[in-house]
Protein backbone atom coordinates (compact mmCIF):
# COMPACT_ATOMS: atom_id res chain seq x y z
CA UNK A 1 0.00 0.00 0.00
CA UNK A 2 0.97 3.60 -0.55
CA UNK A 3 2.30 4.86 2.81
CA UNK A 4 1.50 8.55 2.61
CA UNK A 5 -1.05 11.04 3.96
CA UNK A 6 -2.24 11.54 0.37
CA UNK A 7 -5.12 8.99 0.25
CA UNK A 8 -6.76 10.27 3.44
CA UNK A 9 -6.06 13.90 2.59
CA UNK A 10 -7.68 13.48 -0.84
CA UNK A 11 -10.79 11.91 0.69
CA UNK A 12 -11.06 14.58 3.39
CA UNK A 13 -10.76 17.47 0.93
CA UNK A 14 -13.21 15.90 -1.52
CA UNK A 15 -15.80 15.20 1.18
CA UNK A 16 -15.39 18.65 2.76
CA UNK A 17 -16.38 20.14 -0.60
CA UNK A 18 -19.35 17.75 -0.94
CA UNK A 19 -17.92 16.26 -4.13
CA UNK A 20 -18.64 12.59 -4.82
CA UNK A 21 -16.03 10.21 -6.18
CA UNK A 22 -18.03 10.06 -9.42
CA UNK A 23 -18.13 13.87 -9.69
CA UNK A 24 -14.38 14.11 -9.12
CA UNK A 25 -13.75 11.35 -11.65
CA UNK A 26 -15.68 13.34 -14.26
CA UNK A 27 -13.76 16.52 -13.40
CA UNK A 28 -10.48 14.65 -13.91
CA UNK A 29 -11.62 12.49 -16.83
CA UNK A 30 -10.69 9.25 -15.03
CA UNK A 31 -12.82 6.34 -13.83
CA UNK A 32 -14.51 6.43 -10.42
CA UNK A 33 -12.60 3.22 -9.63
CA UNK A 34 -9.33 5.13 -9.97
CA UNK A 35 -10.54 7.68 -7.40
CA UNK A 36 -11.32 4.78 -5.04
CA UNK A 37 -7.85 3.32 -5.62
CA UNK A 38 -6.22 6.70 -4.90
CA UNK A 39 -8.26 7.18 -1.71
CA UNK A 40 -7.48 3.69 -0.42
CA UNK A 41 -3.79 3.86 -1.34
CA UNK A 42 -4.07 1.01 -3.86
CA UNK A 43 -2.50 3.20 -6.54
CA UNK A 44 -0.76 6.54 -6.83
CA UNK A 45 -1.82 9.24 -9.32
CA UNK A 46 0.68 10.35 -11.93
CA UNK A 47 2.06 13.87 -11.60
CA UNK A 48 -0.31 15.24 -14.26
CA UNK A 49 -3.24 13.81 -12.31
CA UNK A 50 -1.89 15.30 -9.06
CA UNK A 51 -1.86 18.71 -10.75
CA UNK A 52 -5.42 18.14 -12.03
CA UNK A 53 -6.62 17.05 -8.56
CA UNK A 54 -5.06 20.12 -6.94
CA UNK A 55 -6.66 22.40 -9.54
CA UNK A 56 -10.06 20.71 -9.27
CA UNK A 57 -10.12 20.91 -5.48
CA UNK A 58 -8.42 24.32 -5.23
CA UNK A 59 -5.56 23.20 -3.00
CA UNK A 60 -1.79 22.96 -3.40
CA UNK A 61 -0.07 19.73 -4.40
CA UNK A 62 1.98 20.10 -1.20
CA UNK A 63 -1.23 20.08 0.85
CA UNK A 64 -2.53 17.01 -0.99
CA UNK A 65 0.76 15.27 -0.20
CA UNK A 66 0.38 16.01 3.51
CA UNK A 67 2.03 19.42 3.78
CA UNK A 68 0.69 22.35 5.76
CA UNK A 69 0.30 24.84 2.89
CA UNK A 70 -3.33 24.55 1.82
CA UNK A 71 -3.43 27.58 -0.48
CA UNK A 72 -3.52 26.86 -4.16
CA UNK A 73 -1.47 29.23 -6.27
CA UNK A 74 -2.69 29.46 -9.85
CA UNK A 75 -0.10 30.41 -12.42
CA UNK A 76 -1.00 33.55 -14.36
Amino acid sequence: AFDSPFPERLRQIRESQHITQRQLSRMLNVSATIITFWETGRSVPRLDNCVAIANALGVSIDYLAGGATREHHRHQ
